[in-house]
């Protein structure tokens, strides 16, 4: 029967071990057969399709900190006072800035007239001679622009990611 069979492939002289030869472990999820991280990831992870911003967001000269809150604005996770009442953490979703307003993502980096002023002067330095007006277009504007490994553009990639 395929039983038998079987079992006498298991037992067979090539799976007896070896007294005379080192153990190896062998990783099959990589080509070397040693383990690495990024193989294990790569195997346990679902691919998605790379969004337009990452390299907006993730480049190379980056400040990790600064690159992760990014991130999560441009996924409108940030904890903005809006959020902030809508979980009920607080009592009030007045922007801290002005002390006028709704304080939502779009609000408190263009709408706000203090933030809206910080934006001026960071487009000033880095030569950009424009006004900021909504995420969406400024986050799209800097996909368009922002491209290559330039001085000029690693320079606004920082500017944008410190100023958020």
């Amino acid at each position: 029967s395929n039983y038998i069979q079987i079992m006498k492939n298991v037992t067979s002289e090539s799976f007896v071990p070896n007294p005379a030869v080192k153990d190896k472990a062998k990783w099959n999820l990589s080509p070397s057969g040693d383990f690495s991280a990024t193989s294990a990831w790569e195997n346990l992870r679902v691919p998605r399709p790379l969004v337009p911003w990452y390299k907006v967001i993730w480049s190379k000269n980056g400040v990790p900190m600064y690159s992760f809150i990014l991130w999560l604005v441009c996924h409108n996770r940030i904890s903005t006072k809006d959020k902030l009442l809508e979980w009920g953490i607080s009592n009030t979703d007045v922007c801290a800035l002005c002390n006028c307003h709704r304080e939502s993502r779009n609000h408190l980096f263009f709408s706000c007239h203090f933030s809206s002023e910080v934006w001026k002067d960071i487009l000033q330095c880095c030569l950009i001679n424009k006004t900021p007006s909504h995420w969406d277009s400024e986050i799209q504007r800097m996909i368009d622009n922002v491209k290559g490994e330039s001085f000029a553009s690693q320079v606004k990639l920082i500017a944008f990611s410190t100023t958020v």
